[in-house]
């Protein structure tokens, strides 16, 4: 909000979590420093990790107002992958000796998130027609999914093959997962035209989803 005092406005990093490959957009206003003798002295984005500095991807002097932006790759100040992990973005300007800053948390994750433990309460469905509608047999599937970041998981997704490696259906969850969790899903034997299937046996797989875009190899359960 542009409050008139002078100082930093609209400050974003997109995407806040990023992966190998990809880059952050951290854009931001300056108000309140018109070009001449009122400009500011000089302007840093920094990267920090806790209070060490990583690195530092913008660096100006003489800084008037208008829009800047400043780009991070997730690499430290000698171009090597930094961890795993959360880091502050920080903007410090220097007005005739006064400082004034402002800060976001950004996430690198390079690791894709494991999906373990998958589980069925029956490998075997029947189902049959009523003369009205198919009977409701389904197997119930539930699975564990874990991220080496908290707060980190996204979503996930299951795939039905059959066994021709033919893919019949492909479901991808809504849900917002907050942490390492067990999740939980019905297949009610049908494709993705919700048409009974053939008889036969059928891989189920599951694939978990981090916000950096990682995802994890497929659990798979017959």
């Amino acid at each position: 909000k542009d409050t008139g005092v002078k100082g930093i406005y609209n400050f974003t990093a997109e995407p806040d979590t990023i992966t190998t490959n990809k880059t952050s957009v951290i854009s931001f206003d300056l108000k309140g420093f018109p070009a001449g003798i009122s400009s500011l002295d000089s302007l840093n984005v920094e990267v920090l990790e806790s209070i060490n500095l990583i690195t530092n991807i913008l660096n100006k002097v003489n800084v008037s107002d208008g829009k800047y932006f400043a780009y991070w790759n997730g690499h430290d100040v000698n171009e090597n992958i930094v961890q795993d992990g959360r880091y502050t973005i920080r903007i410090i300007g220097n007005d005739k000796g006064s400082l004034f800053q402002s800060t976001k948390t950004i996430t690198f994750d390079r690791t894709p998130p494991l999906v373990i433990d998958t589980k069925s309460d029956n490998q075997v469905i029947t189902s049959y027609y009523t003369g009205r509608e198919w009977s409701k047999d389904a197997v119930n599937i539930n699975a564990y999914l874990q991220d080496n970041l908290r707060n980190n998981l996204d979503h996930f997704d299951y795939s039905v093959y059959n066994l021709n490696n033919i893919l019949v259906l492909n479901k991808t969850t809504s849900m917002n997962i907050s942490d390492n969790q067990r999740v939980f899903f019905t297949w009610n034997a049908v494709d993705n035209n919700n048409i009974k299937v053939n008889d036969g046996t059928y891989f189920i797989l599951i694939t978990a989803y981090d916000k950096a875009g990682n995802a994890s190899l497929p659990s798979i359960i017959t």
